[in-house]
């Protein structure tokens, strides 16, 4: 696969945690991070149209960084503090 294709994997895989997070919050949280989970996924959007232009070169070290937040928020991180980090390695590839 190439290394698009891993950073796209990769972002699936941390905004569906992400997400889950989302769904299962209170309605105060929900309200707080909407626009933030709503970027998050537009984001998602965006890398999966790059990859059909295929006009982006990915830093490997982002798609650890993704499969290291994955994991984070898996194991209980705060959602607010996993979207920021979401949304700040997707910026360079995207516009979020």
């Amino acid at each position: 696969m190439s290394d698009l294709t891993n950073l796209i994997s990769a972002a699936i895989s941390a905004f569906s945690a992400l997400d889950a997070h989302y769904q299962a919050a209170n309605i105060t949280q929900k309200t707080t991070l909407a626009a933030s989970r709503n970027q998050a996924a537009n984001a998602v959007i965006k890398l999966r149209d790059r990859q059909v232009a295929q006009d982006i070169t990915v830093n490997p070290a982002d798609i650890t960084k993704i499969n290291a937040l994955t994991a984070k928020v898996q194991n209980g991180a705060a959602l607010q503090a996993g979207l920021t980090e979401f949304l700040d390695i997707v910026k360079n590839y995207v516009p979020v």
